[in-house]
């Protein structure tokens, strides 16, 4: 009866422990259901406000709100409505149901369509004007190339996160690659751009000749990246596999070597177009030091025709002013993005034409009545007097010249340490993934 009543007590706490663990299972399941369910709701809240909130930032211009961070680029308005339909699309892709599914594929299909023809403007330079739809940005704002359009790697970014939504709605198994490579791919660009951000690494955060991503334009990628794909763990009803890890590894590498790829290819471009630029004021500078040399040239040939009445002198002298009128031409239309040479140019069209008018008094007062009435009108200095005014304002147009000149010169020094540098990071980076494929190999 003893032995009884041990067995019984014995099976008695063996039950018991098996309900605590059952109950710790249960709990657990449930937390971690929870968590599933959870974060990308959150992921899809934060996303549909902040692009909320940039819009409102746009319609009542706070600057704070476009731009968190003082001296970096904006949230394009274009941007914050594609994160809209964004995170519409995560809270609809919680709800099963065919009438979500086509919500989530509208709202896909926005976002793609919002990325595709963003994009395409930068490859084929078409016109759309869809960032205008919104808002229209001024011009020259800080760190944009094109005003409202949003950067080249946000672009692609949503083209692929639309192509995303669209493929995450199929019930199919296989399609977990689909959509696992862009959302790697879109999450590390973005954490590179953060890391660009907090580092103070500016070379980081987009290609230098183009627009690059806000820094919450990148924080707001990194939440709904994991919030898909935390969306897509809970779809698949399954663990995932050593085959998803290795291709999420090897989207990763891909998609960093890419990137940096990429910027060292634009900071090439953009190493070129400085140099252009620099060229460009050179070739400015010389075309004013040839136009005060035809003055000169003007002036000198007509003092030697009085002295020798010799018509030699007219030859050259005609074809100096004969070739004045095409390099002021050429000059106005090399410096015509430049708002400060081109108010110059009204004043010294008007001295160069009284100087030539000058000089054809001086010729013709020679012939009409002599060398002595055309001497005096030589002595009177009025002749001179233009000239010297003339030499004065090219002067100053020279010296806005060399001003140009100083800070294209500069900004060709740090493109070319920008590209240095980033050539050194991809070597880099190149030699960490072989030595991380090394050591897994071993």
């Amino acid at each position: 009866m003893e032995r009884f009543n041990r067995q019984r007590k014995w099976n008695g706490k063996q039950h018991y422990k098996s309900g605590l663990q059952y109950r710790a299972m249960k709990n657990q399941n449930i937390h971690n259901k929870f968590q599933l369910m959870t974060l990308p709701y959150a992921a899809g809240a934060v996303t549909l406000c902040a692009g909320i909130l940039v819009l409102i930032g746009w319609q009542f211009d706070i600057e704070i709100i476009k731009s968190p961070i003082s001296g970096t680029v904006s949230m394009k308005a274009n941007t914050a409505a594609a994160f809209l339909f964004a995170g519409l699309a995560l809270i609809f892709l919680q709800r099963s149901g065919k009438a979500a599914n086509i919500l989530v594929r509208f709202c896909g299909s926005v976002i793609a369509l919002i990325g595709l023809m963003s994009l395409a403007q930068y490859l084929f330079g078409w016109e759309m004007k869809i960032e205008d739809i919104l808002f229209r940005e001024p011009g020259g704002t800080l760190g944009t190339l094109h005003p409202g359009l949003m950067a080249p790697n946000t672009a692609l970014n949503f083209l692929l996160i639309g192509f995303t939504f669209l493929t995450i709605t199929l019930q199919k198994q296989r399609g977990f690659f689909l959509i696992e490579f862009p959302l790697v791919f879109v999450l590390i660009l973005c954490v590179i751009g953060f890391v660009g951000y907090v580092t103070k690494l500016e070379e980081l955060t987009g290609p230098a000749a183009y627009t690059r991503m806000a820094i919450h334009t990148a924080v707001t990628f990194i939440i709904l990246c994991i919030g898909i794909l935390f969306t897509a763990y809970k779809r698949q009803h399954a663990l995932v596999t050593i085959e998803q890890k290795i291709f999420a590894g090897l989207t990763a590498a891909a998609a960093l070597i890419i990137y940096i790829s990429f910027l060292s290819v634009s900071g090439i471009t953009a190493l070129v177009q400085a140099s252009d630029w620099v060229g460009h004021t050179q070739q400015v500078k010389n075309q004013l030091e040839l136009v005060l040399s035809h003055v000169l040239e003007v002036q000198s040939a007509g003092r030697g025709f009085i002295i020798t009445n010799n018509d030699q002198y007219l030859r050259s002298r005609e074809k100096a002013a004969c070739e004045l009128p095409a390099l002021l031409h050429n000059l106005r239309f090399q410096t015509v993005d430049n708002p400060v040479q081109q108010r110059s140019f009204v004043p010294l069209e008007r001295l160069i034409e009284k100087r030539l008018a000058f000089s054809d008094s001086v010729i013709s007062t020679h012939r009409m009545k002599g060398e002595r009435k055309a001497r005096l009108l030589i002595a009177s200095n009025e002749g001179e007097s233009l000239t010297d005014s003339i030499r004065i304002l090219i002067a100053q147009m020279n010296t806005e010249e060399d001003q140009l000149l100083q800070i294209r010169n500069e900004f060709e020094t740090y493109q070319a340490n920008r590209n240095q540098f980033v050539i050194y990071l991809s070597l880099a980076v190149q030699v960490l993934l072989l030595w991380i494929i090394f050591l897994l190999s071993r």
